[in-house]
C-alpha cells in the first residue's frame, strides 16, 4: 500500500504474487486490506517454504485512522492556543493510526498460529523511519536526522523462539534484516550487501539492555 513499493521501481518482480493495495490512496483503514491479503495468500500457500513482504503505510500523514481508534487516544492535552491544540490533536490522531495498525498485524499474527504456522516462521517487523512532532522544531519526516525520525521498532522472532526476550544495544540499520535472515538461514549473502547479521554481532557483544534492535 505504498507508492514507493511498485513492480516500476523493480520491487516484487521476483514474486510470484504481487498485490498493490491502492497505494496511490492515503487512507490509513487501507492497513485491513493489506492484512486482508496476507490472511489469504497464506491460507493458499500449504506447505513448503515461503516468504512474505507485508507494507503497511498507516502511521503517516494524513493522521486519520479509521474509528474507533480516531477518538480512542486523548493523552495529548490541548494547550491554550489553536496551534498547541492542533499539535496535540494531530498527536492522538497518531497514536490512534498506530494502534490501528497494530491491530491488523495481531490479525496476521492469530492467523499464524491458527494455521499452526507460527512457531516455525521467522518474524521481522520494523519501521522505515518515525516522524517527528515539533521536538526540534520541525514536523513529519524525511527533513533531519534526529532520533524521533530514524529511532525505530526492530523486533525479530526466529522460529521456536530462539533467544527470546534477550535484547541488542548498538545500532542496528535496515540494510541488516536481509543479512540477518541469510544468517539463520545459513544462506551466504551476496558480496554486494552493506548490513551484517545481527544474530552474528548478537552473539559476540552478549549485551542485555536495548536501543535500536531487538530478538524476542
Amino acid at each position: 500500500s505504498n507508492a514507493t513499493c511498485l513492480p516500476m521501481w523493480g520491487i516484487g518482480l521476483d514474486f510470484s504474487r504481487y498485490v498493490d493495495v491502492d497505494s496511490y490512496s492515503m487512507d490509513p483503514g487501507r492497513d485491513a486490506d493489506v492484512v486482508n491479503e496476507a490472511i489469504a495468500a497464506l491460507r493458499k500457500a500449504g506447505g513448503g517454504n515461503w516468504f512474505y513482504y507485508v507494507h503497511a503505510i498507516g502511521p503517516h500523514e494524513p493522521y486519520d485512522p479509521p474509528a474507533p481508534y480516531n477518538t480512542m487516544y486523548q493523552s495529548h492535552l490541548p494547550g491554550e492556543t489553536d496551534e498547541a491544540r492542533e499539535h496535540a490533536n494531530m498527536l492522538n490522531l497518531y497514536d490512534g493510526e498506530i494502534a490501528f495498525t497494530d491491530a491488523q498485524f495481531g490479525r496476521l499474527i492469530e492467523e499464524l498460529k491458527r494455521l499452526s504456522l507460527y512457531d516455525e516462521t521467522l518474524l521481522v517487523f520494523l519501521s522505515d523511519h518515525g516522524e517527528e512532532f515539533w521536538e526540534h522544531g520541525g514536523q513529519g519526516h524525511g527533513s533531519s536526522l534526529y532520533d524521533e525520525q530514524i529511532r525505530i521498532p526492530c523486533i525479530v522472532k526466529l522460529p521456536h523462539s530462539v533467544h527470546a526476550g534477550s535484547q541488542y544495544e548498538g545500532i542496528a540499520e535496515i540494510i541488516d534484516i536481509a543479512p540477518t535472515i541469510l544468517e539463520y538461514l545459513n544462506i551466504a549473502a551476496p558480496e554486494s550487501y552493506q548490513g551484517q547479521s545481527l544474530i552474528r554481532v548478537r552473539d559476540k557483544t552478549n549485551r542485555s539492555s536495548s536501543r535500536c534492535g531487538t530478538l524476542i
